[in-house]
């Protein structure tokens, strides 16, 4: 979970943090901005999370995002 960082930063954030994640693991961004939530989705789906839940209460937001399970699909030859 990260809460209560800027924008700029989280953004720059989603480079080295979501190849750290296992597949299945899931991100909670909290203490955020309404307005800045489509810039975080924009900037976390770029590196391949799934937005899965956003709530808001007055002017602040939260995200949850899940790194999807790796394919089970075998390489083709």
């Amino acid at each position: 979970m990260l809460a209560n960082i800027l924008p700029d930063p989280l953004c720059r954030l989603a480079g080295p943090l979501v190849p750290l994640m296992a597949p299945g693991a899931m991100l909670v961004v909290a203490g955020l901005r309404i307005g800045e939530r489509s810039r975080l989705i924009a900037a976390y789906r770029a590196r391949g999370l799934v937005p899965v839940a956003s709530t808001a209460i007055k002017e602040w937001a939260s995200l949850a995002f899940e790194k999807p399970l790796a394919s089970a699909r075998r390489p083709r030859r």
